[in-house]
C-alpha cells in the first residue's frame, strides 16, 4: 500500500512542482514590460540630459578662466610695453578657444590737495597722467564665422581693470626700461612727455598777477 501510494506521487508530476515552496509559474504581462522599458529609457534620457549639462557647464567655465588669464596677460604686455600689443591679432588662440579682445583706455585725474608741496610737484609731474586700462575679453561664435577665416564675436566672458601709471615702469624689470626707453628710439622724449603729461604747458600759463594790497585813494 505504502509502495503504491509512491509510486502514484512519483508518477504525477503536477503535484510535485505544487509541493515545492517559493516558486511561482506567473510572467510579466506585456503592460508591465512596456512600463518598465518607459521607465529606463526616461532614466537614460535623463542621465544623457545631466552629463551633456555638467560637460557643457565645464566647458564654459574653461572658457571664461582662460579669458581672464588672457586679460591678464594682455595687461602684462600693455605695462612692459603698451606698443606690445599691436603686434597682436584681434583674434587670439588660447588654451584651445578663440577669443577677440578690445581695449578702453580711460584718462584717470588724480585730485590733492593744494599746498605748496603738491603745487612744486605739479610743475613737473602730471596728476594727470594716470589712465586705467581694461581689456574685454570675447568668445569667438564659430557657427557666425566663416570657415574660421572671419571670427566673429560672440559673448563676453571676461574683463579685466587696471591703473596704469608710466612712471612704474622705472621700477618693473630691466627689460622694460632697456625696450621702451632706451632702447628705442625717441624712447626717453616720449616717457617724459607721458610722465609730465602737460605740466609745462600748465607752467607756461600766465599767473595772475598778485594784489597790491594798497589803500584806494
Amino acid at each position: 500500500m505504502h509502495a503504491a501510494a509512491g509510486g502514484a506521487g512519483l508518477a504525477n508530476p503536477t503535484a510535485l512542482r505544487r509541493a515545492r515552496p517559493g516558486r511561482s509559474a506567473r510572467a510579466f504581462s506585456l503592460l508591465e514590460v512596456t512600463l518598465a522599458i518607459a521607465l529606463l529609457a526616461f532614466v537614460a534620457i535623463a542621465m544623457t540630459g545631466t552629463v551633456t549639462l555638467i560637460s557643457r557647464l565645464r566647458a564654459d567655465d574653461r572658457q571664461r578662466a582662460g579669458g581672464y588669464e588672457l586679460a591678464n596677460r594682455l595687461i602684462v604686455m600693455y605695462l612692459d610695453d603698451d606698443t606690445s600689443i599691436n603686434s597682436l591679432g584681434k583674434t587670439v588662440e588660447y588654451l584651445g578657444f578663440r577669443y577677440k579682445w578690445e581695449l578702453d583706455e580711460d584718462t584717470v585725474t588724480m585730485r590733492v590737495k593744494p599746498t605748496e608741496a603738491t603745487a612744486r610737484v605739479e610743475q613737473t609731474l602730471g596728476y594727470n597722467r594716470f589712465k586705467r586700462i581694461t581689456f574685454r575679453i570675447f568668445a569667438v561664435d564659430e557657427a557666425k564665422s566663416q570657415n574660421g577665416r572671419f571670427a566673429v564675436a560672440g559673448d563676453q566672458v571676461a574683463s579685466l581693470s587696471r591703473l596704469y601709471d608710466p612712471m612704474a615702469i622705472m621700477s618693473r624689470n630691466p627689460d622694460s626700461w632697456d625696450y621702451t626707453v632706451t632702447g628705442k628710439p625717441g624712447g626717453l622724449t616720449d616717457f617724459i612727455t607721458r610722465i609730465t603729461a602737460g605740466a609745462a604747458a600748465r607752467a607756461a600759463q600766465p599767473q595772475p598777477a598778485p594784489a597790491t594790497g594798497g589803500a584806494p585813494k
